[in-house]
């Protein structure tokens, strides 16, 4: 007799299991060939020595199982993804060039699910590779997904996982005979089940980390150095209808949907400029001191019923170290608590464009202090990453690897990024128009490997811009919108900026609403 156990965020619902569990295996590469690494792979001792790393995650241990009595069953109470971890890490201490073939068997009950078979090399809470081989499951049969991997450095955890991406609700992922052994097996790294982006179902792992982080379009293994904190992957786009509403519990939308918005300030309100466009607007950007909370959640609210997604940033109420270190929790916990009271999804970003303001590493460990307490204490709040575009993408550059989160911290990416043509900064007038498909390309590709949604906070472009370039607003829109991306807010004010953004001309405003006849709305 099997006992079902339900785990949320890591913790048994209930201890009653009917058979002795082996403590974890503190696995290292002392394991003799052919050793088995995984305790409980197969789910007979219930849920033991598995967790899941969100609230909205559930994992029971039941029938059907393609072995023995049980498997482990993941569901979530709104779209999204799932994820079935390793409670310990498999292996506490790696080392260089040692080899393991990784298994798993995946079944569906409702729609199909891709997903990821991965494990990750993590050293001092950052993710040094992330290996990984793709599937899809079918609810009629049990797939085998399998891959090989090799440690890439010594001395690091590896972490196990098992994913589903893109989950709906009332589909389940069943997972069985989980299995990490030593040695390679006799064929390359494969899965018996190509992602429908796959042009092949089998190839060999690749061993190079790319911070650019190229698409993982193929079934094969692949490894990349993916900076993070925690072992799991944000959804990419889920949610939504062909009709372009979005339905998303966090507002994430689905292939091909994108919200158009602004943030709306400078003596002109949010009402008034709807009325002007004669429509509401899809998405508003908004944004808030430590101590507004309660007026941030009265505007979310707000603009919820008036069928806006909000998304807001908050500057945080202590510097970088001291929240990185937990003086902040306690207001990080109000915040998600009072956020969760809203009728509907909340984007939110803690300290946007922050590269000029500081130690990025103190940043970059806030985000991973605060993401984890925000996502653990609601079910409807994305949480997002924005950074300044010239800074992560300008000049040929992409630094978006040195300041990365973690792909479990990270519901959508984002960049700030202006048209400068016509304006004024360090005494130059720009004469050159944003490129910013070439921007949204780079964030595609990124947010695609690490399972994100991607979009951007804030965009302008001068009364000169628009008048040089009639279609550049209209193109900045629909080139999101072709290439997946999530929301695009227009910085619709005045206010601590190098010239006047508003759409008060007939140039700007006329491209910006013949772009919003296209974009998605909340349901």
């Amino acid at each position: 007799m099997v006992t079902v156990c339900l785990v949320t965020l890591g913790v048994p619902a209930t201890f009653a299991v009917t058979m002795m569990l082996p403590s974890a295996k503190q696995a290292s590469h002392k394991a003799a060939a052919g050793a088995e690494l995984v305790v409980n792979g197969g789910f007979e001792a219930g849920t033991s020595g598995w967790k899941v790393n969100r609230a909205a995650q559930r994992l029971v241990a039941g029938t059907p199982a393609a072995s023995g009595k049980a498997s482990g069953q993941l569901s979530r109470s709104g779209k999204g993804l799932v994820l079935v971890n390793d409670a310990q890490p498999t292996i506490t201490s790696t080392t260089k060039g040692s080899t393991y073939t990784l298994s798993a068997r995946v079944r569906s009950e409702g729609s199909p699910i891709s997903g990821r078979l991965r494990v990750r090399e993590v050293r001092d809470g950052k993710t040094l590779t992330n290996t990984r081989t793709s599937f899809e499951t079918t609810s009629s049969s049990w797939t085998r997904v399998e891959m090989t991997y090799t440690s890439s450095v010594s001395g690091a955890l590896a972490d196990l996982n098992v994913v589903g991406l893109q989950v709906p609700r009332g589909t389940t992922l069943l997972v069985d005979d989980i299995s990490m052994t030593v040695g390679s097996a006799s064929s390359s790294a494969t899965s018996s089940s190509a992602p429908p982006s796959s042009q092949s179902s089998s190839a060999a792992t690749s061993s190079s980390p790319s911070s650019s982080a190229a698409s993982p379009s193929s079934s094969a293994a692949t490894t990349s150095s993916s900076p993070a904190s925690s072992p799991s992957s944000t959804t990419s786009p889920t949610g939504g209808t062909a009709a372009g509403c979005v339905d998303d519990p966090m507002g994430i939308p689905g292939p091909g949907q994108t919200f158009l918005g602004a943030a709306v300030s400078g003596g002109v309100s949010i009402e008034q400029r709807e009325s002007s466009f004669g429509a509401t607007l899809p998405l508003h950007r908004t944004y808030y001191a430590s101590g507004q909370i309660d007026a941030a959640v009265r505007q979310a609210t707000a603009d919820v019923n008036a069928g806006r997604l909000p998304w807001i940033s908050f500057k945080e109420p202590y510097s970088w170290s001291q929240m990185s270190s937990g003086a902040g929790d306690s207001w990080a916990k109000e915040l998600a608590d009072k956020l969760k009271t809203v009728p509907g999804p909340v984007w939110l970003a803690i300290h946007h464009e922050p590269e000029k303001d500081g130690d990025m590493l103190l940043w970059t460990a806030m985000q991973r202090r605060i993401a984890p307490i925000i996502h653990a204490r609601t079910d409807n709040v994305a949480y997002t990453v924005i950074y300044s575009g010239w800074n992560t993408f300008g000049g040929g550059r992409n630094t978006l690897a040195s300041k990365w989160p973690g792909d479990a911290n990270v519901d959508v990416t984002a960049i700030d990024a202006y048209n400068d043509f016509g304006v004024k900064r360090n005494g130059k007038i720009g004469t050159k128009h944003l490129d910013i498909r070439a921007y949204y390309v780079k964030l595609a590709a990124w947010a695609k490997a690490h399972g994100t949604a991607w979009g951007v906070g804030e965009t302008g472009l001068s009364e000169a811009a628009a008048a040089d370039q009639p279609t550049w607003l209209i193109n900045a829109y629909q080139d999101m919108q072709d290439l997946g991306g999530a929301g695009l807010s227009y910085f619709d004010s005045n206010q601590n900026s190098v010239i006047d953004w508003r759409l008060n001309d007939a140039a700007r405003a006329g491209q910006f609403k013949k772009a919003l006849a296209g974009s998605a709305r909340l349901c």
